[in-house]
């Protein structure tokens, strides 16, 4: 311990020496506080000074020269941020070919954002080795902080925890707080050669203002269009959907030159949770990979029984949670295109114990793996979570549920449309009522997987019965859609027994 102080106490007497000595001549460079760092919310990090979390992002840069002339031997230095409940997390990775005890990173936070001098939510720590020290304010003690740093061949990476309640902040989604980092090079070994910063400048020992911005991740929110009826066959040309939400946060493995494209959107109704998926990929094979999470009653936590994770590859549909459902229970569909796939899937609200209700939420994401190689999973992308949502809910985006919107309400006749007998073995009849649907009809019926069964045009104008072969298809769940030439239609279900 006495040899910690006496060297913690040599690196703060040279560094103050000649730090202030240049704010005191007036020698700062004055930066815009523009810079802007999102931090991803996770669950937990370990650290341990290694960055092998998949959830560390570490790809801000460190570049501002603040004080002295780098030499030939220049840092690079990259963070990266995170934060859950309890903390902020702070990732660096220093490549540095010469490392002395003089190497100092320091950390400045503005917790209330409102610039001048430091506040009771104000912090300032520096760290030089293993060694942590707050500055600001005195009475934080660096032990009530995890730090840990790994030396390497060409640098150091280290991991830092701060505990928001020695800060009096908590933090929330889409808020901002201020933020800087400074570090500083010493290859001589006997003093700083050189200081970079991130956003501010030597400014920052005495105000918060030159901060940067980090930014607490924002869920995001995706509204299901409510919806009378969709076609459950992997062809996205229902009028409900609203294809628009990316998938495309790398959270796994590393993205190729064939990155995938991938969009999806949602719909409901008082049966069904429809999520349809839109992916542009080059080379298809058995290990692309789709997922889908939901909390039921968005109240995070681990998995219960209004929650469900299940993951499709190919035409296969399976559940993880819970293991009581059985991926037949679902209608699903999937249809290769040139250039990637199509997917639609329907989710039974009755295995979720789950009554959507308008504008009322739920928690949900969707992830997507791709598997060029046909080998395994190259990598993996998501809409909002990251890997730990095979363990936690806490990171999935929130599902906002549409008022009535009249999307394809007006258009849809299958109150109006009769199918018996349903169950069937044998001859099937439609018959149908409305007379709103008349005229040459388009009939299709189709199975689970999309495939084509029977796809013809017949006139109805004067006999509105029409008489379906059961005897032709496999036992099994179908769908007879009927529409004509306006845009009016039915959808029903058939089950062959």
């Amino acid at each position: 311990m006495k040899k910690y102080l006496l060297l913690l106490t040599m690196i703060v007497s040279v560094f103050s020496t000649e730090v202030f000595s240049q704010i005191d001549s007036g020698n700062l460079k004055f930066l815009l506080a523009e810079n802007e760092a999102i931090a991803a919310k996770v669950i937990s990090m370990e650290i341990d000074g290694i960055l092998d979390e998949p959830e560390w992002n570490i790809d801000y840069e460190v570049t501002n020269v603040v004080l002295g002339t780098p030499g030939e031997d220049q840092n690079e230095i990259h963070f990266g941020l995170a934060y859950n409940a309890t903390y902020l997390f702070i990732g660096l990775d220093v490549n540095d070919s010469i490392l002395t005890p003089f190497e100092m990173g320091e950390v400045f936070i503005d917790g209330n954002k409102n610039g001048g001098d430091y506040d009771e939510y104000d912090l300032h720590l520096r760290f030089a080795g293993p060694y942590i020290q707050v500055v600001y304010p005195d009475s934080i003690l660096g032990v009530l902080l995890g730090f840990s740093v790994k030396p390497l061949a060409d640098g150091f990476t280290a991991e830092l925890a701060i505990p928001w309640a020695e800060l009096g902040i908590t933090p929330h989604a889409a808020e901002q707080i201020g933020f800087d980092l400074i570090l500083s090079d010493s290859d001589s070994g006997t003093g700083v050669d050189y200081m970079m910063a991130w956003n501010g400048n030597l400014a920052n020992y005495q105000e918060t203002t030159y901060f940067g911005d980090l930014v607490f991740r924002p869920e995001n929110t995706v509204t299901a269009t409510s919806v009378i009826m969709m076609t459950v066959d992997g062809v996205l040309d229902d009028a409900g959907w609203d294809i628009t939400q990316p998938v495309s946060n790398v959270i796994s493995g590393t993205v190729g030159a064939d990155s995938n494209v991938v969009y999806y959107g949602v719909a409901y109704n008082a049966e069904y949770l429809y999520v349809g998926v839109d992916g542009t990929d080059a080379a298809l094979t058995l290990d692309e990979m789709g997922e889908v999470f939901i909390d039921g009653f968005n109240d995070d936590g681990i998995y219960g029984e209004h929650d469900m994770h299940l993951r499709f590859a190919g035409p296969l549909l399976f559940i993880i949670h819970p293991d009581t459902i059985m991926g037949v229970l679902f209608d699903f569909g999937v249809k290769p295109t040139a250039d990637g796939y199509t997917a639609e899937l329907a989710i039974p609200w009755s295995e979720l114990g789950v009554t959507p209700a308008e504008g009322a939420n739920i928690g949900f994401d969707v992830f997507i793996g791709d598997g060029d190689s046909g080998t395994g999973v190259e990598y993996m992308m998501s809409w909002n979570g990251t890997l730990q949502n095979y363990m936690n809910k806490a990171l999935f985006g929130d599902l906002v549920f549409g008022v009535s919107s009249g999307v394809n309400e007006r258009l849809d006749f299958s109150n109006e449309v009769v199918l018996f007998p349903n169950p069937s073995t044998g001859n099937v009849s439609l018959e149908i009522i409305s007379d709103d649907l008349i005229g040459i009809v388009n009939v299709k019926v189709i199975d689970v997987t999309g495939r084509n069964f029977i796809q013809e045009e017949i006139d109805i104008t004067t006999d509105k019965k029409i008489d379906l072969d059961a005897g032709l298809f496999t036992r099994g769940t179908y769908f007879v859609t009927i529409q004509d030439s306006k845009g009016a239609r039915a959808v029903k279900k058939l089950i062959v027994e």
